[in-house]
């Protein structure tokens, strides 16, 4: 993502109740009013035991072509599970968080 981006993240567990798809919608419609800054940054990983691996790959799938049908794909970024390190960095250098 761009230095200059003003960065949205969500940390947790990815699930389909969670919203995500409604939070890439609204940074599409924030892009479109002018906030061309904005970048979503989604932390953290889809397989858990409320949602099964094949299930969990899926509904990646699903928010990945999201992304496209909203025309953001290039503003988001998906890192799936991460380190502990990782995801603090990426937490304080976020401009907002998401939960």
């Amino acid at each position: 993502m761009p230095a200059d981006a003003q960065v949205v993240a969500f940390f947790g567990f990815v699930h389909p109740v969670k919203g995500l798809r409604y939070l890439i919608e609204a940074l599409a419609r924030l892009r479109g009013a002018g906030r061309d800054r904005l970048h979503l940054l989604i932390l953290g990983g889809f397989t858990s035991l409320a949602l099964p691996e094949q299930e969990a790959r899926a509904f990646r799938d699903e928010l990945v072509a999201w992304t496209r049908t909203c025309g953001v794909a290039r503003h988001v970024t998906i890192t799936g599970r991460l380190p502990a390190k990782e995801v603090s960095a990426a937490l304080h250098g976020a401009d907002l968080a998401a939960f």
